[in-house]
């Protein structure tokens, strides 16, 4: 008879975010109050000037994918034990867009990668030890790691170009420049049933442990506004803002916790009849 059973899927998606935002003109489904060569323009200096390429200004498609799979091992170590392995794991990121009002424009390169990353482990002990009597235990850990980054990376902040109509955005989004969650959970159970007559009685432990790691500000990168192109081609800036912790190390604004849930549980079920 076997007693050993494995089983595994994998998949992967590649697909594309379509940018549907352009200048006056351009066909775009969304049209904003910028012309292409104002746009044009804004990305010469930002080559030229400030040796910073922000990306491309006209519609267009950013490429994404997900990627996934699992492997789970069964194991029948007696008729009336059996053991279980499970392993998952998901990566998966997509563009967004970061200001995308009707008053604003942004570059290719100020949109920002967003996602999750995923691993997950599970170890099941299922024993049947009488007829009538069985246990489960198991011991679980989720790791998680959200993605919020610049798909300009966070050598240059963000740069805001106010025209008359329209604010031009490019360089790293302010709100990314310090952006980080990840958390952990493990978890312990410990369970058994009881069949008697037409009682059930179920009993147990469980417990669910998290750690987390939290980081978020804004404007760690810089983010300089600009009164209109020509003052962004002399350097001249309207505002600038700036932000970080008094020791000027964004891990120092980072919170960093940990917090348990216990439960113990007894519970009876019976079952009645008719007469």
């Amino acid at each position: 008879k076997d007693k050993l059973f494995f089983y595994g899927a994998y998949e992967k998606y590649e697909g594309v975010d379509f940018n549907d935002r352009g200048a006056i003109g351009s066909g775009a489904v969304n049209e904003v109050l910028v012309t292409q060569a104002e746009l044009d323009e804004i990305a010469q200096i930002a080559r030229d000037v400030y040796q910073f390429d922000p990306g491309t200004s006209t519609p267009g498609t950013i490429d994404f994918e997900d990627e996934k799979y699992i492997g789970k091992l069964d194991w029948y170590v007696t008729d009336r034990q059996r053991l279980a392995l499970t392993y998952m794991y998901n990566d998966s990121t997509n563009a967004t867009p970061s200001d995308g009002e009707n008053i604003e424009f942004e570059f290719s390169d100020h949109f920002y990668n967003r996602g999750a990353e995923l691993n997950s482990y599970i170890a099941s002990l299922y024993s049947d030890w009488t007829d009538n009597f069985s246990t489960e235990v198991r011991i679980a850990r989720t790791e998680v790691d959200f993605v919020q980054v610049p798909r300009a990376g966070d050598a240059f902040g963000e740069i805001r170009v106010e025209l008359d109509d329209v604010d031009i955005y490019l360089g790293g989004d302010d709100s990314r420049h310090a952006n980080e969650l990840e958390y952990t959970i493990d978890q312990f159970v410990a369970r058994g049933r009881y069949h008697g007559g037409s009682h059930t009685i179920t009993g147990g432990y469980e417990r669910e442990a998290y750690d987390i790691f939290n980081l978020f500000y804004q404007h760690v990168d810089t983010e300089i506004r600009f009164d209109g192109i020509d003052n962004f081609r002399a350097g001249l800036a309207d505002r600038v803002y700036y932000g970080n912790a008094i020791s000027n190390n964004e891990a120092d604004i980072a919170e960093a916790f940990e917090y348990a849930i216990n439960y113990v549980y007894l519970q009876d079920e019976w079952q009645g009849n008719d007469r």
